[in-house]
């Protein structure tokens, strides 16, 4: 970070806005294993540091510029964990190694120079590492994306370039399918460690348009393939997406549809629609289709998996601005494109009741919850309190989960888990803040485990 801001003194002396930011945590937490009596140590230090360069070009700041706007952003994650991870890393240790554990781990996040209102305000131009979103879900990409505005409330976009993928260097592959293990084998057994796979190049092409962007409707449609090049290449996925979303008066709704044609799967459906009969009440009825999706390399793709189908019906009142009371009720199967759709554990419904009240600096929320089917029965209440005292500068944070579980499968029997964070916020200055939590968890199976966290959280404009 020092290095790039040094380089700042070769841009030319203009209105430039540069912003940078540290947000550095450390954790002390233990994480049981497989095995019941077997931790793992964790004492993670993490930092994240970001620079974004705005203005960049030296017209950008006169009155009355119309032309092309630069803007440069940076981001660098460093996570280190000085727990007792020797035993993790080495594959002689049959008990602890975890394949593609980094205790040193370097994760470029995104370095993206950007050129936006080309050709008289209609082309926008981003280039470097990128982080995406559309229908088709987050994408993280070496390459170049290219957005054209062709109406007022229309816009279509191309991307392309090389995926993001774990096991490499400054990748996390945080934005991964999931299913797979990548990992270098160097030093690996390939016939005990078959479950690891050698990091791929994927080459990822995408396209998409937003055919409506009003302030009363949207509609978005997005097609991302991932292509692994080679002698013999193949398509690892290929996602096609849209969203619709709309508010017409008191009634607002949208819907969504996604599927991968490589698989030959619909993985998501979903629709809802909302209705405020009067000012301070609000109805709505949703239903949703889920089925699970693993990368193409996975093992999990040659198994059958059961997609879950759900509905849910909300009310929400608000007899005060500041005063909410809420019920919500679900029904969900997942076998209903099964073969064995009479399986009575593979149908669950449940619902919650909430309340959530706002008074000068306080907030208090809490929701109860019961559920039924799949195989048990549920009962648990979350609550919730926030404290911002504006003149001592600090922010409380009190918040907790008490579960019980009854099972009718076996082993049967009863089962009771709680969880507690609490937290404060103390504002040092405009640039500067200190976080603090202490998070217990406990239950019958697990035990206690505790988790401290202290944060810094730096920001300020040079």
């Amino acid at each position: 970070m020092s290095i790039l801001i040094s380089l700042l003194g070769a841009v030319p002396a203009h209105a430039l806005d540069v912003l940078v930011s540290s947000t550095t945590s450390t954790q002390v937490y233990d994480v049981r294993t497989g095995r019941i009596d077997l931790f793992l140590h964790r004492r993670r230090v993490t930092e994240r540091l970001t620079l974004r360069l705005d203005r960049v070009l030296p017209d950008e700041d006169e009155p009355g510029y119309e032309g092309p706007r630069m803007s440069f952003v940076f981001a660098l994650r460093l996570d280190t964990d000085f727990g007792d991870s020797s035993r993790e890393i080495s594959p002689s240790s049959d008990l602890w190694y975890i394949p593609g554990f980094d205790p040193y781990a370097v994760d470029l996040v995104t370095a993206e120079l950007a050129v936006r209102d080309l050709f008289r305000g209609t082309t926008d131009v981003r280039a470097g590492r990128l982080v995406t979103f559309d229908p088709t879900g987050f994408s993280a990409l070496d390459g170049l994306e290219l957005r054209v505005r062709i109406l007022r409330w229309a816009e279509v976009w191309a991307a392309a370039g090389v995926e993001v993928v774990s096991g490499e260097r400054l990748s996390s592959g945080g934005f991964e399918v999931d299913g797979v293990v990548r990992v270098r084998r160097d030093g690996l057994d390939p016939e005990e460690h078959r479950e690891v796979e050698e990091p791929p190049t994927r080459v990822v092409v995408a396209a998409g348009a937003s055919l409506i962007r009003l302030d009363w409707m949207t509609l978005d449609l997005a097609y991302r393939q991932g292509i692994v090049p080679g002698d013999e290449s193949r398509t690892s996925y290929q996602r096609l997406a849209g969203d619709f979303t709309f508010t017409a008066g008191p009634v607002d709704g949208g819907a969504a549809a996604g599927g991968d044609i490589a698989l030959g799967l619909v993985d998501e459906v979903s629709a809802e629609v909302g209705v405020r009969p009067i000012r301070w009440m609000r109805l709505s009825l949703g239903g949703r289709y889920d089925a699970p999706v693993f990368d193409t390399d996975s093992i999990f793709v040659a198994f059958w998996s059961e997609p879950a189908v759900e509905g849910e019906l909300d009310v929400e009142l608000r007899p005060l601005d500041r005063l909410v009371f809420g019920a919500t009720g679900y029904v969900r199967d997942v076998s209903v494109f099964a073969d064995d759709s009479g399986d009575p554990s593979s149908l669950g419904y449940g619902g919650a009741i909430y309340t959530r009240l706002r008074y000068r600096w306080l907030m208090g929320e809490v929701r109860a919850r019961l559920g039924e089917g799949f195989g048990g029965q549920r009962v648990g209440v979350v609550w919730r309190i926030v404290a911002s005292i504006p003149r001592a500068h600090l922010g409380l944070d009190f918040r907790g989960t008490l579960l019980g579980l009854r099972e009718d499968i076996p082993p049967h029997g009863n089962r009771v888990s709680f969880g507690y964070v609490v937290g404060a916020r103390y504002q040092m200055s405009p640039e500067a803040a200190v976080v603090f939590e202490l998070e217990h968890n406990g239950s019958h199976d697990l035990g206690h485990q505790l988790r401290f966290l202290a944060l810094l959280d730096l920001g300020f404009w040079l």
